[in-house]
């Protein structure tokens, strides 16, 4: 399934990424994330988060107090490729979209 908005647990290996503490162990939340690897759920309490349970995560929450901070999920253009097999990046003014060849 698919959620539209998450909130994550601290506890999260989600959360921990998205934090990103700083020395004293405080959330940084940088503006940009790349997962650039698989997050550890193996542990049964991480796998009952939300996150561990839905395909696709639009937009999570990862702050509501003082300031809500929000993280949205863009997806690379051309990954799922559901009508064509040899699909490239089109760019159209600032938008990119899928093209077959």
């Amino acid at each position: 399934g698919s959620v539209a908005r998450l909130e994550l647990d601290p506890s999260s290996p989600l959360y921990a990424k998205l934090c990103a503490p700083n020395a004293s162990g405080t959330c940084t939340f940088p503006g940009k994330v790349t997962l650039d690897e698989n997050l550890d759920y193996s542990n049964p309490t991480a796998q009952a988060f939300t996150e561990y349970n839905v395909d696709t995560i639009r937009t999570i929450r990862v702050q509501s107090s003082p300031v809500p901070i929000y993280f949205e999920y863009v997806e690379i253009p051309c990954v799922h490729q559901n009508f064509f097999n040899s699909g490239r990046k089109v760019f159209a003014g600032s938008d990119v979209m899928c093209a077959d060849q």
